[in-house]
């Protein structure tokens, strides 16, 4: 079922200057698709409009087969959530408790409902001792724990995650990704929407999508995408260690094009004692 679709969408800030021109693709309920492309490539209006944050000029958008307009935006948004790249845009509670349940309180979730959601949702990403804190003092990653917190806790069917790690260190970006994996496990039918330029964080996706210059460039699943190293490069971005180690490999005869992560890789060469 498509939970998303984009149907020949243009969207420029200021007239005469698009910044999404003709952009077409679906996605599925239940996938984890990854949108990369370099810096004015699209990435983070593509969320906005999907979120229904700014208008598109042109084409079509639908959420669950319902076309997103200006009357349906308010409902269909209720299914949608999104974490940015700064979490002290979303700040809302003078304490983690109270950011965590702003959303739930304005849908006059019942306080039982409440209590029990921000215990869920604080325990999955790690902030249950920090409930009574203020949002101020806690560190980048911890920031951003709480504002994924409190998105999950609305319970969404589409979670968009808008470079939400680009601030995080390497601990803090893994610690994130795994977030995301146990939600996955936890609610199969959750679509993610992961928007980044950390290609490295993209490999466990069932597709990415590249944007350039506003324009769908290149789609498929990360081993087809990777395999295009060149038409990566001319677009400045890069491939991933793993891609890289593969292809030195296949250039000494050595077959691991069944490898995809860098863990399988280690115990495959071990076992070649390469």
């Amino acid at each position: 079922m498509s939970v998303l679709r984009f149907a020949h969408v243009f969207a420029s800030y200021e007239e005469g200057k698009d910044v999404l021109k003709d952009v077409s693709f679906s996605i599925e309920e239940g996938e984890f698709v990854s949108i990369i492309g370099h810096n004015g490539s699209g990435k983070s209006t593509l969320a906005k409009l999907a979120a229904g944050l700014m208008e598109l000029e042109k084409g079509e958008i639908y959420i669950y087969d319902e076309l997103l307009t200006p009357k349906s935006v308010t409902k269909l948004r209720k299914r949608i959530g999104i974490v940015f790249q700064n979490p002290d845009n979303q700040f809302i509670g003078a304490s983690v408790e109270d950011d965590i349940a702003f959303g739930l309180e304005n849908q006059n979730i019942e306080r039982e409902v409440m209590v029990e959601r921000v215990k869920q949702f604080a325990s999955l990403t790690g902030m249950d001792k920090f409930l009574d804190k203020e949002p101020q003092n806690l560190s980048g990653g911890q920031k951003q724990r709480v504002a994924i917190a409190g998105v999950l806790a609305m319970n969404p069917d589409i979670l968009i995650l808008d470079e939400a790690t680009a601030m995080l260190d390497p601990k803090g970006r893994k610690d994130m990704m795994d977030i995301v994996f146990r939600l996955r496990k936890d609610k199969p039918t959750l679509t993610i929407i992961l928007i980044t330029h950390e290609i490295e964080e993209t490999l466990r996706s069932d597709r990415i999508i590249a944007l350039n210059d506003g324009e769908l460039y290149l789609e498929g699943t990360p081993n087809e995408v990777y395999k295009k190293e060149d038409k990566l490069i001319a677009i400045d971005l890069d491939i991933p260690f793993l891609f890289k180690m593969k292809k030195a490999l296949k250039e000494k005869g050595i077959d691991v094009d069944n490898v995809t992560d860098l863990d399988d890789l280690a115990r495959y060469l071990c076992q070649l004692n390469v």
